[in-house]
């Protein structure tokens, strides 16, 4: 699946030495994959509580009831987008139909959004188990972070947490469904050398995996755990 993904690559690249790129909503010629004219058009995400960036409703407050009424083991999440269209669907198509060109425009379009790292934090991915990895053939947010990556300079491990249980997939679940579903799902594999980690994830949608992965790196003594996302489910 590697060697095929790698062949997809060159196909579209080569594609895009002979045919010039159009943008996604209309259609014109850009090379970015989206005009500047509709760049102000993607549903960025505003006015989200402090930590866990779901959508406030209250304008008055800078936290969810949620949050509130129970704070997360993670200290903040940012997230670019809403999972509205069209990032909505360059993720589906990305992640479950291996729409490679998808992939270098959603990390392009996340480091334009994303705060500057520090140089003292971390950033590791949201693990998959193993058998959900060969089953789908590759890794879609390993791929996402090592995209990024060659547009940042963060610091990123992709070896440093694992997935231990080969949890169910989450799609239709609720949220209390969730947190059953990944709890004690993760484990260190090796020390963390920092106090502050980066937790990033394609899309938050409840905040359960991110969270149980939180605890579980505050528990190995790292003192602020934030989380980035491409997406936000409202």
């Amino acid at each position: 699946m590697i060697k095929l993904q790698k062949l997809y690559q060159c196909y579209d690249q080569l594609l895009d030495m002979i045919y010039p790129g159009h943008c996604i909503l209309c259609g014109i010629v850009t090379k970015h994959g989206i005009c500047s004219e509709c760049l102000p058009l993607l549903p960025c995400c505003q006015r989200a509580c402090c930590l866990c960036g779901c959508a406030l409703a209250d304008a008055s407050s800078d936290y969810c009831g949620q949050c509130l009424s129970k704070r997360p083991y993670f200290d903040h999440v940012f997230a670019a987008f809403w999972f509205l269209p069209p990032i909505d669907q360059l993720i589906i198509d990305y992640k479950y139909h291996q729409r490679w060109e998808n992939l270098a425009l959603l990390a392009t379009l996340f480091t334009q959004y994303c705060p500057p790292p520090k140089d003292s934090c971390q950033l590791i991915a949201v693990p998959s188990h193993k058998h959900r990895v060969r089953q789908r053939g590759f890794n879609a947010v390993y791929e996402l972070v090592r995209a990024i990556h060659k547009r940042t300079a963060l610091n990123y491990s992709l070896s440093t947490v694992v997935r231990i249980r080969n949890t169910q997939m989450q799609t239709g679940m609720g949220k209390l469904q969730r947190q059953r579903n990944v709890r004690a799902a993760f484990a260190l594999s090796q020390p963390l050398q920092t106090k502050h980690v980066i937790i990033f994830d394609d899309v938050v949608t409840t905040g359960a995996t991110v969270n149980e992965l939180a605890k579980t790196i505050k528990r190995a003594g790292v003192e602020r755990v934030d989380v980035w996302a491409l997406a936000r489910a409202i």
